[in-house]
């Protein structure tokens, strides 16, 4: 797998404030790489919370398989 070597641990990893710099991070990766967030299960869920307001953002959250 071809990694960008600013993406490996002990570096200063890329950081993103907005979903454009997200997308642009995660378009250095390759596209078959897993996810791995924080001890989350087999999934993670996107979710924009505060819709319509001046705080909405995009949230990220443990998938529930039983829901």
């Amino acid at each position: 797998m071809n990694i960008p070597p600013k993406f490996y641990k002990g570096r200063n990893h890329p950081t993103a404030r907005t979903v454009g710099e997200l997308k642009a991070a995660l378009a250095e990766l390759p596209d078959d790489l897993r996810v791995d967030i924080g001890g989350f299960g087999a999934a993670m869920e996107l979710v924009v919370y505060n819709h319509g307001t001046d705080s909405e953002h995009l949230g990220v959250r443990e998938h529930d398989e039983n829901k």
